[in-house]
């Protein structure tokens, strides 16, 4: 399903979702996160300026975060302020370095994927089918899947309109 709106949606690796939530004390903590009732998380877009929405190309900034915890605190997993950056040869998914509980530049790129399958152009969405997690994404989810493990699908999206034609702005 391609966004509506700006922004990101991902469930991460629903078999990690379902884990963490079936512990007993398994959570998943939002900030400025939103989540469907499949469990995908839809992380606003923060900026676009780096992204050329004719080609597809470019960095797009999304913003939020996700934590995953279990087992008071001895899984830990955060997915913050992803990024998605786009080339002709595919694509890289990287978050906030997971190890930085504060804000850094520090960033893990956890996920390779192919050159994204594009919507309409109306919308200006893009869908990636195929995920696949790099050493440092099976690093981020707590050392259980290895390289190569394919996470969940995601969407993501810059909403064209006549009040926003283009991406070129930066949110927040």
């Amino acid at each position: 399903m391609l966004p509506e709106t700006d922004g990101l949606t991902w469930g991460v690796k629903d078999s990690f979702r379902e884990y963490v939530t079936g512990v007993s004390d398994g959570a998943v903590i939002l900030e400025g996160v939103n989540q469907d009732d499949s469990g995908r998380f839809r992380f606003p877009l923060a900026d676009a300026t780096e992204f050329d929405v004719e080609s597809g190309r470019g960095r797009l900034r999304f913003s939020g975060s996700v934590q995953f915890s279990a087992y008071r605190g001895i899984l830990l997993v955060r997915i913050r302020e992803p990024w998605i950056t786009v080339d002709e040869d595919g694509g890289v998914l990287s978050i906030m370095h997971p190890a930085y509980r504060e804000q850094t530049s520090e960033r893990s790129e956890i996920a390779t994927f192919e050159p994204p399958a594009r919507s309409t152009p109306e919308r200006a969405s893009w869908s990636v089918s195929s995920l696949r997690l790099t050493y440092d994404g099976c690093r981020a989810l707590g050392e259980v899947y290895p390289v190569g493990t394919e996470a969940d699908p995601f969407d993501f999206g810059v909403v064209r309109s006549p009040a926003h034609p283009s991406p070129d702005r930066r949110v927040g």
